[in-house]
């Protein structure tokens, strides 16, 4: 009797690796192996709900997620499950987190980048401790991520990178030219050159008239 071998799918990396706020949808980019067509990731905490699943290959795949209002802020574990239904060996792991940029923009950026450096510790209390020792609120920090200013902020960025067809990261604009998606970086020299070739030419012919 012949036994086919389990192919199941693993999450290594999620980008971006956190969510700002809560209650409004954030698309996610996903790698790992073994995701097959019409898998789907899944949220193994409550609170997290993955609304959509697209998978663009073994490798890839792209998730819309929300956290739903009160949500906690900490580590959320993803899984995924693919139309045989096996489920993930190795979930992946994002954070959500409360926008402290309400108090302190400068301090937010500190923020997000030692949550980011330090992925291993995610929790409650590695969120607590990194907010007391920034000087921040995070009783405040808590109440400011469910706070319509805040989801009205996020929601006109969101609106404005629409524009621009801009529906994940990384997103670049160059001189009103949309760039979506992770490129070398000789494209991004080539547009320069054809931008600055588009103003010499420009200026050539105001000077001829």
């Amino acid at each position: 009797m012949n036994v086919t071998p389990r192919i199941v799918s693993t999450i290594d990396a999620i980008s971006p690796p956190s969510i700002i706020a809560p209650s409004l949808p954030t698309t996610l980019r996903i790698s790992g192996t073994n995701f097959a067509p019409g898998g789907v990731a899944f949220s193994r905490t409550p609170g997290i709900v993955v609304e959509r699943t697209t998978v663009f290959g073994p490798a890839s795949a792209e998730i819309v997620v929300r956290a739903l209002s009160g949500t906690p802020p900490g580590p959320v574990r993803l899984g995924f499950r693919n139309p045989d239904g096996e489920t993930s060996e190795r979930d992946g792991t994002l954070l959500v987190y409360p926008a402290a940029a309400i108090q302190s923009p400068e301090k937010a950026w500190r923020f997000h980048d030692l949550l980011f450096e330090n992925q291993d510790k995610l929790g409650t209390a590695f969120f607590k401790k990194t907010a007391k020792d920034l000087g921040l609120d995070a009783e405040r920090c808590e109440k400011d991520a469910d706070s319509q200013p805040v989801k009205d902020r996020i929601a006109a960025d969101m609106a404005e990178a629409g524009k621009f067809g801009f529906n994940g990261t990384p997103g670049f604009l160059l001189n009103g030219i949309p760039v979506n998606g992770a490129y070398p970086v000789e494209y991004f020299e080539d547009i320069n050159r054809k931008l600055d070739g588009a103003k010499t030419n420009s200026s050539a012919a105001s000077a001829s008239r």
